[in-house]
């Protein structure tokens, strides 16, 4: 499986990912404890029980994201690859939106 033990698959299907995105389809790879989609632009996520907690993490370089309707909203952010300011979040109404201005960014919902 994408999410199995096997840490080559895993990586190799978020790579997979942007070549899905790159048709025009967007894919997520999803478990039992995660789910994780790849964006370029901007997305509406709702908040839901199974998947409470949100990290948002650079699939290219660098990515300037804004985040809206979170504990930590971010405004214009530069994140780079490496740093963790994007991890853990939560969803604070009943919705968010993520608004990616420059490069690619990694979402990752999930629960404990």
């Amino acid at each position: 499986g994408v999410t199995g033990t096997r840490l080559d698959h895993l990586l190799a299907a978020v790579y997979l990912l942007d070549v899905i995105n790159s048709s025009g389809i967007h894919g997520k790879i999803i478990d039992l404890h995660n789910e994780m989609l790849l964006v370029e632009n901007e997305v509406v996520l709702k908040k839901e029980k199974n998947f409470p907690f949100l990290s948002f993490l650079p699939f290219t370089r660098t990515v300037v994201v804004s985040v809206m309707g979170t504990k930590y909203e971010l405004t214009n952010k530069r994140i780079i690859q490496g740093r963790t300011i994007g991890i853990s979040n939560v969803i604070t109404g009943k919705f968010c939106k993520v608004n990616v201005s420059q490069g690619k960014l990694i979402i990752i919902r999930s629960k404990d």
